[in-house]
């Protein structure tokens, strides 16, 4: 994916605050409020997550989506309505998307 067409997820992302990372499909969940990068090529380096964590605004040449664009902003949407300070999403057996969060802004 070029970097112009990253450039709208790291903005969703950015404005809850989180890095690039929540919203690619490459992002591993091991523990609250952390991942790890399982991209086909991480073997190879190169990654900026390699050289130390990203964060919200950074970008990684790596990044592919988890979801579409309007899905993402979906997401986002729900974690600001809700004033989630830490959130995750993810499928249930029906393949619906569910969001969920705790935590306020304030």
């Amino acid at each position: 994916m070029k970097k112009a067409q990253r450039e709208i997820y790291i903005k969703l992302a950015e404005t809850v605050d989180y890095a690039p990372c929540s919203f690619c499909k490459y992002s591993e969940c091991v523990g609250c409020n952390d991942g790890e990068c399982k991209h086909p090529l991480s073997d190879r380096g190169g990654f900026p997550y390699f050289d130390g964590d990203l964060y919200p605004g950074d970008d990684c040449w790596g990044f592919r989506p988890q979801y579409n664009v309007s899905t993402t902003a979906d997401v986002v949407g729900v974690i600001l309505s809700k004033g989630w300070q830490s959130a995750g999403w993810g499928e249930n057996k029906e393949g619906q998307l569910v969001v969920w969060g705790s935590g306020d802004w304030e």
